[in-house]
Formats: C-alpha cells, structure tokens, sequence
C-alpha cells in the first residue's frame, strides 16, 4: 500500500499507510460521501494522535492525511456508519456516553454505589440467580 504524509500546520510530521476504512458502500462505489474521494482513520504509534487520511481518485491529485481530535475521530467513525471501528479505538467509545437519547427520564439507568454487605444482603433476597438487583429493590420498595 502507498504511504500518505501526515500534516500539522502545514509541516510533515509523518507517514501511515493509507487506508479508506471510513467509506461506506453507496450501491454502486466505496465513497466518503463524495465522487471519487476516500476517508480513512489511523493512529500514530508514538504519540497516539488520531489521523484522519483523504484519499482521491482525481488525476493530478495526491491523498493526504492529518492530525484530528479525539472527538473528531470519534465523529467521523460515526457520521462514516462504520461504528465496528470503535473496537478498534476504544477509547474513543466514551464520546458514546454522551450521546442523548430518546429514553423517557423515569426510565433512564443511574448507577448508584453500595457497600459490599448490602449487596451481599440484595443476593441473599434474590428469588433466583437471574434476578436483578433492580428486581429485587422493587420488590422491596412495594413491600414496604
């Protein structure tokens, strides 16, 4: 594979091998989203900066890459639909986190800390091994 330049500020700063794993099949080509040009995501093995490279298929054009965010790698694995990447980048999952929703409020999850006893005291209540805490504290709560 060919390698592309990476730029900061208009200075090579390095090379990565080039790649389009952010295209998205159109139903007839590979694309970014636009005619004959490609998107790609890596990371520098040094300084773990995210590189985002653009790849093209216009005569007289080369591809180039650069130095991006974390959220804007985050944005464009997403926006690209190709989400599979997050488990190659893991920790850009955390941008998941905060995401809206469409959840109704009275149902969204909180997490809550208890003492090891009082969980201990929850799995001792539970009517079975597959009962949840949540189960359990309901059941609880209408009993009192």
């Amino acid at each position: 594979m060919a390698k592309v330049n990476v730029y900061d500020d208009g200075k090579v700063i390095a090379r990565v091998e080039y790649n389009n794993n952010l295209d998205f099949w159109n139903g007839s080509n590979w694309t970014c989203g636009s005619t004959g040009r490609h998107l790609g995501l890596t990371r520098l093995r040094k300084s773990g900066q995210y590189v985002l490279i653009h790849g093209t298929q216009w005569q007289g054009e080369q591809g180039s890459a650069e130095i991006v965010t974390e959220e804007e790698a985050y944005q464009s694995i997403v926006s690209s639909g190709n989400t599979e990447l997050l488990e190659k980048f893991p920790d850009l999952q955390r941008f998941e986190e905060d995401l809206d929703t469409d959840e109704d409020p009275d149902e969204s999850k909180t997490t809550i800390q208890i003492s090891k006893a009082l969980q201990k005291q929850l799995t001792d209540m539970k009517n079975s091994p597959d009962e949840t805490y949540q189960a359990v504290i309901e059941r609880l709560v209408k009993g009192a």
